[in-house]
């Protein structure tokens, strides 16, 4: 890795659509070690953050493309400049070139070095197009491998990079509740602590600042919720007539999943949510037995063995049916 570091001035970075918390951290960190070495550093992902990780990114830098751009270097959104001015091409959270969405394009044709740092199930996607992969599926988060990167090629850890690393790594660890949290993820998050980050406010931006609306539509999920494979299952729908009846947006139903899960004698769990282009989300949690990374890629998606999630095509109750019935062959609870 540091000689592709050494080698570039402009290194882009970009991570797949509807990014999450891992995402965002692991690009902002990312951006404020590679700044500390000098380079310029614009990120670019395929669709913007959800309202509560916005402050995350309180100078608005991080743009989107093709749509928009926000901040200093709002210019890579525009294509040429992201395609022609940027030496390294770094995508963090995914090896899956359809979780680009439009970016893949750019991504494919960039004269750029190309590298990839994930820590989901593999995906040959990017190593194809001549990607360097650096892949630990150990790992439980993509920031803590960024965090291990600037340790293995002793970078300090900038005073910008230590909040984006402690939410990178705290969500996707369930708040460290979750099996992929080791010793090493505590070490890792006490030594960001002392160096700054506050868990205390930090929880509360991110679980405590909800609307009315985004309340209504999680009550509005979890009272639709449906029980199969002799209770094995658990899942929900949230379709337009939620979302007209609440003032709720898709975004707001994150957490369901891992409500569904929350049901006694459940071994695994899914959401289908119908979005604003008449496709659906998925999203898929399990307690270990079932691997769901596995489902998720039988629809196009991926992820990790207990949470995973696709894109499919509606209609939503058509989706969620294709879906329960995968799970039924999953969990052998056909009758």
């Amino acid at each position: 890795m540091r000689p592709l570091l050494d080698a570039a001035d402009r290194v882009a970075l970009t991570s797949h659509a509807r990014p999450d918390a891992d995402a965002l951290g692991s690009e902002l960190a990312l951006a404020a070690i590679l700044e500390a070495m000098g380079k310029t550093v614009s990120i670019v992902n395929p669709s913007g953050a959800p309202d509560n990780l916005a402050f995350l990114d309180p100078h608005g830098r991080i743009a989107v493309f093709p749509r928009q751009g926000a901040g200093r270097e709002a210019g890579a959104a525009s294509g040429a400049d992201f395609v022609e001015n940027h030496d390294l091409h770094i995508v963090v959270d995914t090896s899956s070139f359809v979780q680009l969405g439009e970016l893949a394009k750019v991504f494919q044709r960039t004269g750029a070095k190309r590298v990839v740092i994930d820590h989901h199930q593999a995906s040959d996607d990017l190593e194809a197009i001549g990607a360097t992969v650096f892949r630990d599926t150990s790992a439980e988060a993509a920031g803590a491998m960024v965090a291990e990167m600037a340790d293995a090629l002793s970078l300090p850890l900038p005073p910008a990079a230590i909040t984006p690393l402690f939410v990178a790594i705290a969500t996707d660890t369930g708040w460290f509740r979750h099996s992929n949290t080791r010793p090493s993820t505590m070490r890792l998050a006490a030594r960001l602590m002392e160096a700054g980050a506050d868990p205390t406010e930090l929880y509360r931006k991110l679980y405590e600042e909800q609307s009315i609306q985004s309340l209504l539509l999680s009550g509005e999920g979890r009272r639709r919720m449906k029980i199969d494979c002799d209770g094995k299952l658990a899942y929900t729908t949230v379709g337009a007539a939620e979302f007209a009846s609440t003032g709720g947006r898709p975004p707001d139903t994150e957490g369901l999943a891992n409500d569904c899960l929350r049901v006694g004698g459940t071994e695994a769990s899914f959401v289908a949510v119908e979005q604003p282009d008449g496709r659906v989300k998925l999203s898929f949690r399990s307690r270990g037995g079932c691997d769901v990374s596995a489902l998720a890629a039988s629809f196009g998606g991926g992820g990790h063995r207990q949470a995973a999630g696709a894109m499919v095509a509606g209609p939503l109750d058509v989706a969620a049916e294709r879906v329960r019935l995968a799970f039924e062959h999953a969990l052998d609870c056909r009758s």
